[in-house]
């Protein structure tokens, strides 16, 4: 690891160097509560805090050297004025880990839905093809077969290219990362690589953080805009509205898939039921059957991405093909829990009208009998959704209960009035803001042949109250009931 000042910051030309570069340093921070004695800090401008505010806690706790936005006036510390702290972060993170992304495949999945199942596809796809491959995603972090909680989506870049050395040591050739679209617009991945871009779809979220579906849009295609080196390659959802932006923006040869004929990858062939996925793939010089055990059309299009990174990476037809069958569930994702039980019942993390609606449109095509949902929003978030996700509620459900999901600092009464304003004049729905005791009654509800559907909060094992995180899983809660509900039966 790079351990020089004046060495590490030839990455950063444009880096205006006020007093003696030519020092050693300990390690790079960016939070200050983790400076120690020694530390080279970075003051990042953050979603709801300023790093500069935290220079002095910093210089008071050891940092010899602070990166800096604006001049800060301090004597026994090198001042590093540039300017942008998030973007030389980045360049700091990989130098001072020596370049460990140069030496692996990324591929990066952007989109606001599906990127956590394309991400297990491609690993599976790459396992299948003898890869050794690590993963970074929403869930959780995968060096190799080692599991770790996962922070955020996509790490700050120091933490990313910290990963990716700890990776090569692993062993690890391939890495698979959900690229969020907050990481895209603070930075995190600036100056990476990136061997293939996915792009899934685009639909409303994040609004308190972008402000504007414009904006949103404009992050993401900063992934397609960066693939502008000899081996990469775009794979990206022609049927999406926004993939058509993508595909004009993207500086990479486009891949695209879809259920259109004139995508380079497309299905028909269709069998979707509460058991599994039948379909046809279409991909350049071949078509192969897959027997697929994720459920519901959109499903579909999560597999077509997939094909098409196999593709892009030079992967037999035939690797591929057993990479996507080799997938059972992804936690949370459109997940049936089956326990004897007569009815369907499925978690899902959907917690925008968009994937709220193509949901519950594949409970409506699995279901026999009636739709049952139950759903909330989140607090201190995008309160314009709420009501949207009403409405698709009420148009695609038979019974409705809504509830409180992660309330936060907000009255979990007020959030639910929010979504109530998307329902027609005389709607059946329930409000039960307890989310256990909304979900026992949703279960009791259901008779032999219908599709249970608990939404928004998917793999999550906890419920954020006001500043508390307190422990609450919607999979512990169903199988505890529909073991209560097999003893009853029996």
């Amino acid at each position: 690891m790079v351990s020089n000042l004046k060495q590490i910051l030839s990455v950063l030309p444009d880096a205006d160097v006020i007093g003696e570069s030519d020092i050693g340093f300990r390690k790079i921070a960016y939070d200050s509560r983790a400076v120690e004695p020694g530390d080279l800090f970075v003051a990042l401008k953050g979603i709801g805090q300023d790093g500069h505010a935290f220079i002095p806690q910093a210089v008071q706790q050891g940092a010899v050297a602070v990166v800096v936005e604006e001049a800060y006036r301090a004597h026994g510390v090198v001042q590093v004025k540039v300017p942008n702290t998030r973007r030389a972060l980045a360049l700091l993170a990989a130098e001072y880990y020596g370049a460990p992304a140069q030496e692996l495949s990324l591929i990066g999945i952007t989109g606001t839905n599906g990127k956590t199942t394309i991400s297990r596809l491609v690993k599976s796809i790459l396992e299948a093809a003898g890869h050794k491959v690590g993963l970074i995603g929403t869930i959780e972090y995968w060096m190799g077969d080692e599991r770790l909680p996962a922070g955020l989506t996509t790490p700050e870049s120091l933490d990313l290219h910290g990963l990716f050395k700890k990776m090569i040591a692993n062993g690890i050739g391939s890495v698979v990362l959900e690229v969020s679209s907050h990481s895209l617009s603070l930075d995190r991945v600036f100056g990476l690589n990136f061997d293939v871009g996915v792009f899934s779809n685009l639909s409303r979220d994040h609004l308190d953080f972008h402000k504007t579906l414009d904006e949103y849009e404009r992050a993401k295609s900063m992934l397609f805009q960066s693939l502008d080196w000899a081996r990469a390659k775009a794979v990206i959802n022609r049927d999406d509205p926004s993939g058509r932006h993508m595909m004009e923006v993207s500086k990479a040869p486009v891949l695209s898939y879809g259920f259109d004929r004139e995508s380079s990858v497309w299905a028909n062939g269709f069998s979707l039921t509460a058991q599994a996925s039948h379909f046809t793939v279409h991909a350049p010089d071949c078509e192969f059957a897959v027997d697929f055990r994720l459920l519901g059309r959109f499903n579909v299009y999560n597999a077509l991405a997939s094909v098409g990174v196999g593709y892009a990476l030079d992967i037999e037809p035939s690797v591929i093909k057993e990479g996507l069958e080799r997938i059972g569930t992804v936690e949370g994702r459109f997940e049936r829990i089956d326990r004897g039980q007569p009815f369907t019942v499925i978690i899902d993390y959907s917690h925008t009208p968009d994937a709220l609606e193509h949901c519950l449109t594949a409970a409506r095509e699995l279901s026999r009998g009636e739709v049952i949902v139950v759903f909330g929003c989140g607090g201190d978030r995008d309160s314009g959704k709420r009501s949207l996700m009403g409405e698709v509620a009420s148009r695609l459900a038979d019974r409705i209960i809504i509830t409180s999901d992660n309330p936060r600092s907000e009255d979990p009464e007020l959030i639910l009035r929010d979504i109530e304003e998307g329902f027609p004049p005389h709607s059946a729905y329930e409000k039960i803001a307890d989310r256990r005791q909304a979900i026992e009654k949703a279960l009791g509800l259901a008779r032999q042949g219908d599709c249970v559907v608990i939404a928004g909060k998917g793999h999550e094992a906890y419920q954020i109250i006001g500043r508390d995180r307190i422990p609450f899983s919607d999979r512990a809660e169903v199988e505890r009931i529909l073991r209560t509900y097999r003893e009853t039966v029996s």
